[in-house]
């Protein structure tokens, strides 16, 4: 009997990397909750990259911390002046939550099929942390652009 070659036997459909787990939907939120808009977006590109998803998801994260810097550069009390500063944190967390329910929901498919495959989700603390101290650092970079660039932003 003929023996077949040993790359005949390979599955042709991957590169041969597997997807890695993503961090938990519960991780995911409470990053994105407590950390606001920039600490979201990067929760939502570093399971797209662990997903290993399309590059839709990368580019709509920088749209998001763009987004959410070009909110900061724009004081909100000059905009709505009942503002209190109260608020703008929970806009923040609201920012945050709406950012993670996208990314959510495009990575919907994938979190299914790491579901029923043997990847164990992920309780990272070394990304979470590192996401929240960026999220944290978010308003102060954004402070001091301000400062910089004199009166240009309000």
């Amino acid at each position: 009997m003929t023996e077949l070659p040993r790359h005949l036997l390979q599955p042709s459909l991957a590169d041969g990397a597997q997807a890695a787990p993503p961090l938990s939907p519960a991780a995911s939120f409470l990053v994105s909750f407590f950390g606001g808009g920039v600490s979201a977006a990067l929760v939502g590109a570093f399971n797209a990259q662990r997903l290993r998803r399309p590059r839709l998801d990368l580019i709509l994260a920088a749209v998001a911390v763009l987004g959410t810097f070009a909110l900061m550069l724009v004081p909100l009390s000059d905009v709505l002046p009942e503002i209190d500063a109260r608020i703008a944190p929970r806009i923040s967390q609201g920012l945050g939550v709406l950012i993670w329910g996208l990314f959510a929901w495009l990575q919907r498919a994938e979190r299914r099929a790491q579901a029923l495959s043997a990847l164990e989700l992920r309780r990272a603390w070394v990304p979470i942390v590192g996401i929240l101290v960026i999220g944290s650092l978010a308003p102060a970079f954004v402070a001091a652009l301000r400062g910089f660039f004199g009166g240009l932003f309000g």
